[in-house]
């Protein structure tokens, strides 16, 4: 398509692709034609994108200047109409964010870029900092590759791991009200990005090539010869880049039907 993506999601209600390029650019795919209908020129130095809840509109972060050291103390949080795809707004998000992510009902939850970083919960009207804590290590301002910050489908939980350090934790962070505070963790890799990723019915988390207990870290409900990167929510089908697995049992089913060059989409995965 000639448009690298360092951040996409799929709508799950419409048959559409949004992603973000190095440039700047927001770009609309259509999932059937795997054509770009769309693409708004931002001219702004765009980090991370969500779609809302409510799957009326999308959210895309511009941080400023997504410097490891010098960090903005505010964000531009920019939305767009997922019907029309034209701009409804930007909201001045009153913290450092370097990723983010739609929370409960008008809340932003994001995590800054820095050695130790924070975890902040934002008002995503007014751009409010409603809360912060510590959030664990990030080595890097990479943008691209796996995902490694996700929350749950109510918004209400926040999980992330370490980036560049030799004994990276999975954390677990509460997000039910305007406090944001660990609740769990758990060792699960050394320097290696280890990808999370929750399904869509919230009763696995992915982490690297372990499936855990989303409630619980100390449960371990599947392990696998590689990271799995999506999931079934009827937690029947686990997808690496090279096989699909039994999330239980960890049993190769099948070889992936399309090269590791190409991402797989599916309905609310």
């Amino acid at each position: 398509m000639g448009h690298p993506l360092g951040r996409i999601v799929a709508d799950p209600v419409r048959a559409k692709v949004y992603g973000l390029t190095g440039e700047g650019n927001i770009v609309f795919i259509d999932r059937n034609s795997w054509s770009v209908e769309n693409l708004v020129s931002t001219g702004r130095l765009l980090r991370d994108i969500d779609i809302h809840p409510s799957n009326d509109y999308l959210s895309v972060l511009d941080n400023v200047t997504g410097e490891y050291w010098d960090q903005p103390a505010a964000v531009f949080i920019l939305n767009y109409d997922l019907e029309t795809q034209a701009d409804t707004g930007i909201v001045l998000a009153q913290a450092p964010l370097f990723q983010m992510a739609h929370g409960r009902q008008d809340r932003i939850i994001g995590l800054q870029v820095n050695q130790w970083v924070d975890a902040y919960q934002v008002d995503a009207i007014s751009g409010v900092m409603l809360d912060a804590t510590g959030a664990g290590y990030y080595g890097s301002t990479t943008w691209e590759g796996p995902n490694l910050f996700i929350t749950n489908s109510s918004g209400t939980r926040l999980y992330r791991t370490d980036i560049g350090i030799s004994s990276i934790d999975v954390i677990a962070f509460d997000t039910s009200t305007d406090e944001i505070f660990q609740i769990d963790s758990r060792q699960v890799g050394s320097y290696s990005d280890e990808p999370v990723f929750l399904n869509s019915t919230d009763t696995s988390l992915y982490v690297g090539d372990t499936r855990l207990d989303p409630d619980d870290f100390d449960i371990v409900l599947g392990v696998f010869p590689e990271n799995i990167l999506a999931a079934t929510g009827d937690d029947t089908l686990a997808f690496g880049l090279n096989s699909i697995y039994d999330p239980t049992w960890g049993t190769n089913l099948q070889d992936m039907p399309v090269s590791n060059e190409m991402m797989v989409l599916g309905e609310g995965e």
